[in-house]
């Protein structure tokens, strides 16, 4: 008995553990993307000598000067904000999609007109598909872009 009520305690304080979450539209999820774990983002340029000695061990932990580090962790920067200021759309103004070049996306917006309503629910569906998968090709050309847009920054700067 003492098993069962328990149990039962168990469940009824964790009811909602497999419902659905709800969103608001008005909902904004930030992420950390960051290369090197983003340990060194906000790169010392004053002489705060704490801060020059963890960029110094950090840089020496990676198995590079500290000039070389501050370059890497430019070139991430300049890297994230080309893909996050990268859009792709796909599909058409009656039913498509436009997104960032992050992966996944933290633009992502769905465009339904009142036309596009009207093709039915399985044409909506399948002409939103063929979207997202023309925008997330163009991602992955933009992500390449950007990548190497960062190696020409790292080879004009060394």
């Amino acid at each position: 008995m003492k098993i069962f009520i328990t149990a039962a305690a168990l469940l009824i304080a964790s009811s909602d553990a497999f419902a659905p979450a709800s969103f608001s539209r008005g909902a904004v999820i930030t992420t950390q993307r960051n290369m090197f774990g983003g340990s060194a983002s906000g790169l010392v340029e004053e002489e705060d000598p704490e801060k020059q000695k963890a960029m110094e061990a950090q840089a020496k932990a990676m198995g590079m000067s500290v000039d070389e580090f501050q370059l890497a962790m430019k070139a991430r920067e300049r890297l994230e904000s080309d893909i996050s200021g990268f859009r792709a759309t796909g599909g058409t103004d009656d039913i498509g999609v436009e997104m960032d070049g992050n992966s996944p996306p933290k633009h992502l917006v769905f465009k339904l007109s009142e036309s596009g309503k009207a093709k039915g629910k399985d044409e909506v569906s399948k002409e939103f598909s063929a979207a997202i998968t023309e925008a997330i090709a163009k991602c992955k050309e933009g992500r390449k872009e950007a990548t190497a847009n960062m190696i020409k920054f790292i080879q004009s700067n060394e």
